[in-house]
């Protein structure tokens, strides 16, 4: 039981780094946009169109990679809550197994 434990409490753990990783992921995209903002004012014409859609391009392609990061977190957590389902109701049939056989020997006697 504290293997299962242990295994649960590291399933849980990586889903909820991987679900952090994502707000990190977002925090940086955002401080690396805002710092070469001030680069954009410069830029006109065609130079400033191909600088507003590459910060748009990183823009949509951070927002993928958290989307993807926040789902993986979420099935880990959720393949965690299954293991634990599936690993209680083994319990509860092999302890069942167990108060037949005690019936059985009981008979025997």
């Amino acid at each position: 039981m504290a293997r299962v434990d242990a295994e649960l409490a590291e399933l849980h753990n990586a889903g909820n780094q991987t679900q952090s990783t994502a707000g990190e992921v977002r925090s940086s995209t955002q401080s690396v946009l805002s710092g070469i903002e001030p680069l954009s004012t410069g830029l006109v014409g065609d130079a400033g169109d191909a600088f507003k859609l590459w910060v748009s391009t990183v823009q949509s392609e951070m927002t993928t990679v958290e989307q993807k990061l926040e789902k993986i977190g979420d099935a880990i957590n959720q393949s965690a809550e299954k293991y634990q389902s599936s690993d209680s109701e083994s319990g509860s049939s092999i302890r069942g197994v167990g108060s037949g056989m005690d019936g059985i020997a009981s008979q025997l006697r």
